[in-house]
């Protein structure tokens, strides 16, 4: 790979922790206050009997990633081409989610974030 796709691909991740943590520390932020028993647990699924306490948001969310999750990524041995698929499949699922939340958000902070990320994800993946 050239160094300069390398260089890109590395700002790119970089700024998608930096999406990530922002993302969760807001999330986690906003619901410190309620009790845990009120929280709808991570692992709900649709027609669960904690589903309906989740968004359609969340629900929309939990579907790509577990999407993501059933595909499946045979490896190459090759590190370069491993880590170029998976980095691909990554952007991907992180394109699908920014859409997500664009629909569903009404924080304009977590939007511009997702917007942010959307751009820079859709070059990366044309690369």
């Amino acid at each position: 790979m050239k160094s300069t796709t390398l260089m890109t691909a590395a700002a790119s991740m970089a700024l998608g922790v930096a999406m990530s943590l922002t993302a969760s520390v807001w999330a986690h932020g906003n619901r410190a206050s309620e009790p845990a028993q009120a929280r709808p647990p991570a692992t709900a699924q649709p027609g669960d009997r904690m589903a309906d306490m989740h968004s359609p948001g969340s629900m929309e969310l939990h579907r790509i990633m577990e999407e993501s999750k059933a595909r499946p990524m045979p490896m190459t041995g090759d590190v370069d081409k491993d880590f170029a698929t998976m980095m691909t499949r990554h952007h991907q699922t992180a394109f699908k989610m920014s859409d997500a939340l664009l629909k569903y958000s009404k924080n304009d902070g977590l939007r511009a974030l997702a917007s942010q990320m959307k751009a820079a994800q859709q070059e990366d993946i044309r690369k």
